[in-house]
């Protein structure tokens, strides 16, 4: 693929937005103005799809790639860390410079080469608006690039605040966390979504796969270091399917330190206990302090979300029978719906019922989240169970394969 330099603010990160499966899918009865998105980053010699939650590295390259559920009109901005606002699409590089899109065509932002983060690390900041009908006042904007700041910010914030008026603007997450979807249930609304992109450098995001080399002495597992007292850890919630962990180093020179599939993670707050689902590793040899996103399912059915106020401490897990899932979980790379699955069949052996009453996809509506159906499918229930027969884990008691 042939690099595109394209200069925006701070050279912001190359994205791809990727339709899927059709929005009434995700937003039933609900088939006015919708679009589906995806950010494809290039990593580990492959096309990765990710959602701006994600942190993203350094040098890293994406392109975003859109397509709407019905003929639309759209415009992508750049938002820039000095305030001013760039147009990234409609350009005259694709389409011709137009900005209508056919119902499920896909166009790709940049249509050849990517954006690439550079060395300063931080925040970039894109918009994505999205309307059935031509707006007079964006299309006098874009003529001028969105030039003018100060009128750009006041459309922006209108057009939002008529959609959560209206508590027209939905936004729902598929399964896998990749792909996100944005509905509009007033066919004159314009959608207006604002990603946040977080990029940092490699050296604080090292996982097994580019960590340097280096002796076994220096791997260290996180309970070890900690009894050690070679590290600080901080652990915060941040939803269902990860912890954030943030290590500081507490010797002049530091491990690298793995945290291995099975970490548990306790809380006294009420919230669910968390389980790493995948190793990882964090490199404190060149830095005092290292922070990731650990993967994790949760342990408890019945409690609430970790949010950022949640606190975790390490702890252990008593029952070998999760300590031998969670080992199969990490070798097969299951997707978090299944593994999330197959550890409640064991932890709280819970019924259909329950599952598809409680585990539900999530869409947010006028500021609040709803369900939007139930998130497991049979597929994936029948997939926890292959994860619980290659653990070597009897089923025929669970209620839930009954």
């Amino acid at each position: 693929m042939t690099e595109q330099t394209t200069s925006l603010a701070r050279k912001v990160v190359t994205a791809t937005l990727t339709v899927g499966a059709c929005l009434g899918a995700y937003v039933p009865g609900c088939t006015v103005t919708g679009v589906e998105y995806q950010i494809l980053i290039d990593r580990e010699f492959a096309m990765r799809a990710m959602l701006e939650t994600a942190t993203f590295r350094s040098g890293e390259k994406f392109r975003l790639r859109i397509a709407p559920q019905q003929d639309c009109r759209a415009y992508l901005l750049n938002h820039g860390s000095s305030g001013e606002y760039a147009l990234l699409f409609p350009i005259p590089q694709i389409k011709g410079g137009s900005n209508f899109l056919s119902a499920h065509e896909t166009v790709d932002i940049p249509s050849t080469g990517s954006y690439q983060f550079d060395d300063q690390t931080g925040l970039e900041r894109l918009v994505l608006c999205v309307s059935q009908r031509s707006h007079r006042r964006l299309e006098e904007l874009a003529k001028s690039g969105f030039s003018d700041t100060a009128a750009t910010e006041a459309l922006l914030v209108q057009l939002e605040q008529e959609n959560r008026r209206a508590s027209s603007f939905v936004k729902t997450i598929d399964d896998d966390g990749t792909r996100a979807c944005l509905v509009a249930r007033d066919p004159d609304a314009v959608l207006v979504c604002r990603m946040t992109l977080r990029h940092e450098s490699r050296e604080s995001m090292r996982t097994p796969a580019d960590a340097p080399p280096a002796d076994a002495t220096a791997l260290v597992s996180l309970e070890d270091a900690i009894r050690r007292n070679m590290v600080r850890l901080t652990a915060t919630g941040s939803g269902l399917s990860s912890v954030r962990v943030h290590l500081v180093r507490l010797r002049q020179s530091g491990p690298r330190v793995s945290i291995p599939a099975g970490t548990y993670f306790a809380n006294r707050s009420g919230a669910q206990n968390m389980i790493g689902a995948r190793t990882v590793t964090l490199d404190l040899t060149t830095q005092e302090t290292a922070s990731l996103e650990v993967p994790s399912v949760c342990a408890d059915f019945d409690r609430r979300e970790p949010d950022a106020q949640t606190r975790f401490t390490l702890s252990s897990i008593s029952d070998a029978r999760l300590r031998r899932l969670m080992q199969v979980i990490d070798r097969r790379r299951s997707s978090h719906v299944v593994a999330q699955v197959a550890v409640w069949a064991v932890t709280n052996d819970v019924s259909r019922e329950q599952l598809d009453r409680t585990f539900r996809r999530t869409q947010l509506i006028g500021g609040a989240q709803v369900g939007a159906g139930p998130a497991a499918t049979d597929a994936d229930i029948a997939a926890a169970k292959s994860l619980l027969d290659e653990a070597g884990l009897e089923t025929e008691s669970l209620r839930l394969f009954h």
